[in-house]
Protein backbone atom coordinates (compact mmCIF):
# COMPACT_ATOMS: atom_id res chain seq x y z
CA UNK A 1 0.00 0.00 0.00
CA UNK A 2 1.21 3.47 -0.75
CA UNK A 3 0.72 6.72 1.09
CA UNK A 4 -2.11 8.76 -0.32
CA UNK A 5 -1.30 11.71 -2.51
CA UNK A 6 -3.58 12.98 -5.23
CA UNK A 7 -2.74 11.20 -8.49
CA UNK A 8 -1.19 13.26 -11.24
CA UNK A 9 -2.70 13.41 -14.72
CA UNK A 10 0.38 11.50 -15.94
CA UNK A 11 -0.32 8.64 -13.52
CA UNK A 12 -3.96 8.47 -14.61
CA UNK A 13 -2.90 8.48 -18.26
CA UNK A 14 -0.30 5.77 -17.60
CA UNK A 15 -2.99 3.41 -16.26
CA UNK A 16 -5.33 4.28 -19.14
CA UNK A 17 -2.57 3.73 -21.71
CA UNK A 18 -1.58 0.44 -20.08
CA UNK A 19 -5.15 -0.76 -20.54
CA UNK A 20 -5.32 0.33 -24.18
CA UNK A 21 -2.05 -1.44 -25.08
CA UNK A 22 -4.13 -4.54 -25.68
CA UNK A 23 -6.52 -2.82 -28.11
CA UNK A 24 -7.68 -5.09 -30.92
CA UNK A 25 -6.49 -8.30 -29.27
CA UNK A 26 -9.10 -11.00 -28.72
CA UNK A 27 -12.22 -9.71 -27.03
CA UNK A 28 -10.35 -6.95 -25.16
CA UNK A 29 -12.50 -3.90 -24.41
CA UNK A 30 -10.33 -0.87 -25.10
CA UNK A 31 -11.44 2.77 -24.90
CA UNK A 32 -11.36 5.68 -27.32
CA UNK A 33 -11.34 8.30 -24.60
CA UNK A 34 -10.98 8.57 -20.86
CA UNK A 35 -14.47 9.08 -19.42
CA UNK A 36 -15.21 10.79 -16.13
CA UNK A 37 -16.32 7.54 -14.46
CA UNK A 38 -13.19 5.68 -15.59
CA UNK A 39 -10.95 8.54 -14.46
CA UNK A 40 -12.67 8.54 -11.06
CA UNK A 41 -12.19 4.77 -10.74
CA UNK A 42 -8.49 5.14 -11.59
CA UNK A 43 -8.11 7.92 -9.00
CA UNK A 44 -9.78 5.75 -6.35
CA UNK A 45 -7.49 2.82 -7.03
CA UNK A 46 -4.41 5.07 -7.10
CA UNK A 47 -5.20 6.00 -3.49
CA UNK A 48 -4.13 2.50 -2.46
CA UNK A 49 -1.88 1.14 -5.21
CA UNK A 50 0.97 2.44 -7.33
CA UNK A 51 0.77 2.87 -11.08
CA UNK A 52 3.19 -0.05 -11.49
CA UNK A 53 1.02 -2.36 -9.37
CA UNK A 54 -2.12 -1.47 -11.33
CA UNK A 55 -0.34 -1.87 -14.69
CA UNK A 56 0.99 -5.28 -13.62
CA UNK A 57 -2.55 -6.32 -12.62
CA UNK A 58 -3.76 -5.20 -16.07
CA UNK A 59 -0.99 -7.27 -17.70
CA UNK A 60 -1.97 -10.33 -15.66
CA UNK A 61 -5.64 -9.87 -16.57
CA UNK A 62 -4.68 -9.58 -20.25
CA UNK A 63 -2.60 -12.76 -19.98
CA UNK A 64 -5.59 -14.68 -18.66
CA UNK A 65 -8.20 -13.13 -20.98
CA UNK A 66 -6.19 -13.36 -24.19
CA UNK A 67 -4.37 -16.67 -23.69
CA UNK A 68 -5.68 -19.84 -25.30
CA UNK A 69 -4.26 -21.75 -22.36
CA UNK A 70 -6.45 -19.98 -19.82
CA UNK A 71 -10.11 -20.14 -18.92
CA UNK A 72 -11.51 -16.64 -18.46
CA UNK A 73 -14.43 -15.23 -20.36
CA UNK A 74 -15.19 -11.97 -18.55
CA UNK A 75 -14.10 -9.18 -20.87
CA UNK A 76 -14.37 -6.06 -18.72
CA UNK A 77 -13.91 -2.41 -19.50
CA UNK A 78 -11.23 -0.62 -17.48
CA UNK A 79 -13.95 0.87 -15.29
CA UNK A 80 -15.46 -2.56 -14.61
CA UNK A 81 -12.04 -4.05 -13.96
CA UNK A 82 -11.28 -1.46 -11.30
CA UNK A 83 -14.64 -1.20 -9.49
CA UNK A 84 -16.16 -4.68 -9.72
CA UNK A 85 -16.41 -6.33 -6.30
CA UNK A 86 -16.21 -9.98 -5.48
CA UNK A 87 -19.67 -11.51 -4.93
CA UNK A 88 -18.65 -13.04 -1.59
CA UNK A 89 -16.93 -9.90 -0.27
CA UNK A 90 -18.15 -6.49 -1.44
CA UNK A 91 -15.13 -4.75 0.10
CA UNK A 92 -12.69 -6.66 -2.08
CA UNK A 93 -12.32 -5.62 -5.70
CA UNK A 94 -12.04 -8.20 -8.47
CA UNK A 95 -8.83 -6.69 -9.85
CA UNK A 96 -7.15 -7.54 -6.53
CA UNK A 97 -6.78 -11.16 -7.72
CA UNK A 98 -4.62 -9.93 -10.62
CA UNK A 99 -2.17 -7.96 -8.46
CA UNK A 100 1.31 -9.41 -8.67
CA UNK A 101 1.42 -10.90 -5.15
CA UNK A 102 -2.04 -12.48 -5.50
CA UNK A 103 -1.89 -13.72 -9.09
CA UNK A 104 -1.44 -17.46 -9.64
CA UNK A 105 -1.56 -18.36 -13.33
CA UNK A 106 -2.36 -22.02 -12.58
CA UNK A 107 -5.75 -20.95 -11.17
CA UNK A 108 -6.83 -19.92 -14.69
CA UNK A 109 -5.21 -22.57 -16.88
CA UNK A 110 -7.17 -25.09 -18.95
CA UNK A 111 -6.86 -28.79 -18.18
CA UNK A 112 -4.91 -29.31 -21.42
CA UNK A 113 -2.45 -26.53 -20.52
CA UNK A 114 -1.95 -27.99 -17.06
CA UNK A 115 -1.34 -31.45 -18.53
CA UNK A 116 1.17 -29.99 -20.99
CA UNK A 117 2.96 -28.16 -18.17
CA UNK A 118 3.11 -31.34 -16.05
CA UNK A 119 4.44 -33.35 -19.01
CA UNK A 120 7.10 -30.71 -19.66
CA UNK A 121 8.09 -30.73 -15.99
CA UNK A 122 8.32 -34.54 -15.96
CA UNK A 123 10.47 -34.39 -19.09
CA UNK A 124 12.80 -31.92 -17.41
CA UNK A 125 13.15 -34.28 -14.42
CA UNK A 126 14.57 -36.92 -16.76
CA UNK A 127 17.34 -34.50 -17.74
CA UNK A 128 18.48 -34.02 -14.15
CA UNK A 129 21.82 -35.66 -13.57
CA UNK A 130 22.05 -38.42 -10.98
CA UNK A 131 23.20 -37.41 -7.53
CA UNK A 132 26.92 -37.27 -6.79
CA UNK A 133 28.31 -40.66 -5.79
CA UNK A 134 30.22 -40.53 -2.50
CA UNK A 135 33.96 -41.27 -2.72
CA UNK A 136 35.22 -44.80 -2.14
CA UNK A 137 37.38 -45.70 0.84
CA UNK A 138 40.51 -45.53 -1.32
CA UNK A 139 39.56 -42.09 -2.63
CA UNK A 140 38.93 -40.88 0.92
CA UNK A 141 42.34 -42.16 2.01
CA UNK A 142 44.02 -40.35 -0.90
CA UNK A 143 42.19 -37.11 -0.10
CA UNK A 144 43.15 -37.43 3.58
CA UNK A 145 46.79 -37.97 2.59
CA UNK A 146 46.78 -34.87 0.34
CA UNK A 147 45.18 -32.84 3.11
CA UNK A 148 47.77 -33.95 5.67
CA UNK A 149 50.60 -33.05 3.28
CA UNK A 150 49.19 -29.58 2.80
CA UNK A 151 48.76 -29.05 6.53
CA UNK A 152 52.32 -30.15 7.41
CA UNK A 153 54.14 -28.03 4.88
CA UNK A 154 56.50 -25.46 6.35
CA UNK A 155 54.70 -22.17 6.53
CA UNK A 156 56.58 -19.05 5.43
CA UNK A 157 57.91 -16.86 8.19
CA UNK A 158 56.33 -13.50 8.75
CA UNK A 159 59.10 -11.08 9.68
CA UNK A 160 58.78 -7.82 11.52
CA UNK A 161 60.32 -4.69 9.94
CA UNK A 162 63.10 -4.71 12.56
CA UNK A 163 63.98 -8.34 11.77
CA UNK A 164 64.09 -7.55 8.04
CA UNK A 165 66.44 -4.63 8.70
CA UNK A 166 68.68 -6.75 10.96
CA UNK A 167 68.93 -9.54 8.33
CA UNK A 168 69.79 -7.04 5.57
CA UNK A 169 72.55 -5.57 7.68
CA UNK A 170 73.83 -9.08 8.42
CA UNK A 171 73.91 -9.92 4.69
CA UNK A 172 75.65 -6.61 3.88
CA UNK A 173 78.23 -7.37 6.58
CA UNK A 174 78.89 -10.81 5.06
CA UNK A 175 79.28 -9.26 1.59
CA UNK A 176 81.75 -6.65 2.93
CA UNK A 177 83.77 -9.40 4.61
CA UNK A 178 84.12 -11.20 1.26
CA UNK A 179 85.71 -8.16 -0.39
Amino acid sequence: MKKFKPPTPEEIQAVFSSWNRYKGQGNWKSHRELTYETETAIKDVLKHYTVEQICKAIDNYALVLLSKNCIWSYAWTLYQFLIRSRPDNRQEKQFWRFLENNFIIDDYMTIEAIKARVAKRQESYKKIEPPVVPPTTEEKAELRKQFDELMHRKKPEILSPEEIKRRKEEQIGKLEGIK
